[in-house]
């Protein structure tokens, strides 16, 4: 947070920053405070918090103070409005960068997809002077807003890189196992998070490793960001 507000040339360094974030232990809101944000809003999101500060931190000239019956009706708004709210009142200032923590979890998933089309104009606006960060479980649903991923467990980052560069880095293999191609050792030793079932293997495999697969009945597919994350954490992490 440090390193984007002292970025140069950036022209939103004195817009006010909120963190949005399910931390929600003792202290938490100061040391937010402390880093430098506005203010501190954790989830489950209080719509009538999460009000208060779209009136506090938005433009004047882009909020529109309506009756008190239809601010009770926006206070019970389901988590999906609610996160709709939220995102409306990003997208609504005119900034150079987004942070976001978890934009789509509360959405159905033509929303995601809807919201993944918001970002695609965000960034095209200002041809390429503008940047989005979020953080997402939601892999398959934001692939297709995400230029960069970065993968983590535990605190520590596990891989990363251009979204082209990890799908020319890793491949998806599967085939049958039997006489004539992969025996199930050999998948468990070459390919990352390798699941078996009655109709064969898959696995992700590093793509300077397929050539330990040379001759054997398999078939090779680019992999999803989605298969490209789950492989990984299942090959770094104790989560199998």
């Amino acid at each position: 947070f440090e390193i984007m507000k002292s970025m140069e040339g950036n022209l939103s360094k004195d817009a006010p920053v909120i963190s949005l974030t399910a931390n929600a232990v003792s202290g938490a809101r100061e040391e937010y405070l402390t880093l430098g944000f506005a203010d501190y809003l954790t989830k489950p999101i209080d719509s009538g918090k999460l009000e208060d500060m779209l009136i506090r931190y938005l433009p004047k000239e882009k909020i529109q103070i309506v009756s008190e019956k239809k601010q009770k009706k926006i206070m019970k708004l389901s988590d999906g409005n609610k996160m709709r709210t939220y995102l409306a009142a990003v997208l609504a200032r005119d900034t150079e960068l987004l942070v976001l923590d978890e934009p789509a979890s509360s959405l159905d998933p033509l929303a995601r997809d809807v919201l993944c089309d918001l970002f695609r104009e965000y960034l095209n606006e200002r041809d390429g002077e503008r940047s989005v960060l979020f953080s997402t479980h939601n892999i398959a649903d934001m692939e297709f807003a995400t230029d960069y991923a970065i993968f983590m467990a535990k605190g520590k980052v596990i891989e990363q890189g251009f979204v082209e560069d990890l799908k020319e880095k890793y491949v998806m293999v599967k085939g049958e196992l039997g006489e004539g191609t992969i025996t199930k050792s050999i998948a468990e030793e070459t390919l990352y998070g390798c699941t078996f079932s009655q109709y064969g293997f898959e696995g992700l495999c590093p793509s300077d490793s397929i050539e330990k697969l040379a001759g054997m009945d398999i078939a090779v597919e680019t992999p999803t960001l989605s298969q490209i994350c789950v492989g990984v954490m299942k090959k770094y992490t104790v989560l199998k």
